[in-house]
């Protein structure tokens, strides 16, 4: 139990370490499924599969043994009955009906995937009128699994049988060739009794051997996930740990594609320092997010480097590079919890006096103030409880909260109304430096020192005073 303890954290710590393409291989559920209910999976492998194997081995050896002593024609009897119970017929049974196994593992997984994109979507799936269609598809795998496990517990109630059945049978074998050597006066009538009855107990190690052969293919499809995680490309990272805050990134002959057909850097360079602002703009699909990501590590350039205060990202450490960074993505994602504790996840030293001072600054303070338990209120899972442009300045001001010398900001302007996005970011580029901010509609860039235009397959960052 140790070992699978220490499987099931260093599981999740390679799910931590993946990097983000491989990361997007997954879906949430999938993931979930592999470090919870595949390690289950693995750990009853030795408690349902190994386990019995090996007891039942060990138990029929003693028990052949035994009955060899007294007569070969005892031993004969014994291991026909035995062998026949405990290996033939599960065999036979394993590769017939395995495969129900295997459906009831990649129908259980499907139904995950199902359920958290029903759970996540359940809004739109019932403003769309799609809900019907789902609630089908959750009901069509419901029953698909039950008919499943009905015919592995039909299966193996059959396996009990026969195994009862063999068991009678090799007591009745025992009984007569005992009592033809009791006659001879070979044995005492205990001992044609002990080995008749020892013999019928031996069978009892072979009840959960049909079961366990039989569910082999599942444990074996959960295996392959597992290992499929653990075989992911890790992010690469270095040693190095950067002392203090970050002033200059360099960008040096980038190349990047996600396709051969879609080059979307070609020798791309920039220079971001954390005295200026900056602008990236762009049409839908140049690249600014896949930018960022760059930026914070998230992708690697197939060519050239970035590098951070002279040192590039390949030699420093995950964590101390992460430090260098405070972000809004465009899609915004709160945790489950108050309002309270968005700040807190983040910065936990944050004090109520910087938390207010924040939610004046995105236009907010009002709106947690009318809260009747204030930042104590729970924002519901997700966030869901907010309005999207709500959840957008939640997400600004927890960024804002972390103390980074760089701020990247994907479309922060995203779900406000013009006046008010225009309000917001000009107390943001005017009261901080160090700000890259992806923008769509040109909002904010007065205030910008540089804006560097993308376009597809970007040669150089064409920066702009």
């Amino acid at each position: 139990f140790k070992i699978i303890e220490k499987f099931r954290s260093g599981l999740f710590d390679r799910a931590l370490s993946l990097n983000y393409q491989a990361q997007l291989n997954f879906q949430r559920a999938d993931l979930e499924r592999r470090l919870h209910g595949d390690i289950e999976k693995l750990e009853l492998l030795y408690l349902r599969e190994f386990m019995p194997i090996v007891c039942a081995f060990i138990t029929g050896f003693i028990a052949g043994c035994i009955m060899a002593a007294f007569d070969l024609r005892l031993l004969f009897a014994f291991l026909i009955a035995f062998c026949g119970a405990g290996v033939v017929v599960p065999l036979i049974s394993a590769s017939f009906f395995g495969r129900f196994s295997a459906r009831v593992s990649d129908d259980l997984l499907s139904l995950n995937n199902e359920a958290s994109v029903f759970i996540s979507g359940l809004l739109d799936f019932m403003v769309l009128n799609a809900l019907p269609a789902r609630l089908e598809r959750l009901e069509q795998l419901n029953a698909r699994i039950c008919k499943s496990r009905f015919m592995l517990t039909l299966i193996d109630g059959i396996n009990q049988a026969v195994l009862m059945f063999a068991a009678l049978l090799c007591f009745l074998s025992l009984l007569v060739i005992g009592s033809s050597l009791f006659l001879a006066g070979e044995i005492s009538a205990a001992q044609c009794m002990m080995l008749c009855i020892g013999a019928m107990s031996a069978f009892e190690c072979l009840q959960p051997m049909a079961l366990a052969l039989i569910s082999f293919p599942e444990a074996e499809l959960s295996a392959g996930r597992v290992f499929e995680l653990l075989n992911g490309s890790p992010r690469t990272e270095g040693a190095h740990r950067l002392e203090r805050p970050i002033s200059r990134i360099d960008c040096r002959g980038i190349c990047f594609a996600y396709t051969r057909r879609r080059q979307l850097f070609t020798n791309f360079n920039a220079v971001f320092e954390a005295g200026n602002n900056y602008a990236l703009t762009g049409p839908l699909g140049s690249g600014k997010s896949s930018l960022i990501f760059m930026l914070l590590g998230l992708l690697k350039p197939q060519q050239g480097e970035i590098l951070y205060d002279g040192i590039t990202g390949e030699s420093l450490k995950a964590q101390s590079l992460n430090e260098q960074f405070a972000v809004c993505f465009q899609e915004p994602s709160l945790m489950s919890g108050t309002i309270l504790e968005i700040f807190t996840a983040v910065n936990p030293q944050i004090t109520l006096a910087q938390i207010h001072e924040l939610l004046r600054l995105v236009e907010l303070e009002d709106f947690v103030s009318s809260l009747e338990h204030g930042l104590d209120t729970f924002i519901g899972m997700h966030g869901r409880a907010l309005s999207g442009g709500q959840a957008r300045r939640f997400a600004l001001a927890r960024a804002l909260s972390r103390k980074a010398p760089f701020l990247l900001l994907d479309e922060p302007g995203e779900g406000l109304d013009a006046e008010q996005e225009r309000r917001i970011l000009k107390r943001i580029l005017t009261s901080r430096h160090g700000v890259i901010m992806i923008s769509h509609r040109g909002t904010g860039l007065e205030w910008c020192d540089e804006v560097l235009h993308l376009g597809s397959g970007t040669s150089s960052g064409g920066a702009q005073s």
